[in-house]
């Protein structure tokens, strides 16, 4: 597997310096000739490169190399406004560690609920049932 990740890393730096070599030989950018079309290109004349005489070798090449650059890519849009991380942080406060905790009550939680009923000015629901009274402080 990993011999194969480096034929295609190899292959792929091979195509990208045939692109660039017929590219400097059409006196064109570099950058503006198609990979898929370079690909293309040289799949049409692997066989033609495998039936020749080793003396065709660089006539075919030049060929190949000006074959290479015909297609163009389109220039690409300018871009006016880079791309960059626009904010790193947000603007609000993070927050603390303390607050992502439920609150600590001095008092046991069924006070708390008998204080409730009887700021509300009901009864508490569990007398008459056997509960003990509880005592508000």
């Amino acid at each position: 597997m990993e011999q194969e990740l480096y034929a295609l890393r190899l292959s792929h730096f091979a195509l990208r310096v045939l692109m660039h070599v017929g590219a400097l030989l059409c006196d064109q950018d570099p950058d503006r000739v198609s990979f898929t079309h370079t690909v293309a290109v040289l799949q049409r004349c692997l066989w033609r490169l495998a039936l020749a005489a080793p003396e065709l070798y660089p006539l075919l090449r030049a060929q190949l190399l000006v074959a290479g650059c015909q297609e163009r890519v389109p220039p690409r849009r300018v871009r006016f406004q880079a791309r960059v991380l626009k904010q790193a942080r947000s603007k609000y406060l993070r927050k603390c560690y303390a607050d992502l905790h439920a609150p600590c009550f001095h008092r046991p939680f069924l006070d708390i609920v008998t204080l409730l009923y009887m700021v509300l000015g009901r009864l508490a629901p569990w007398r008459g049932l056997g509960c003990p009274q509880i005592l508000i402080h």
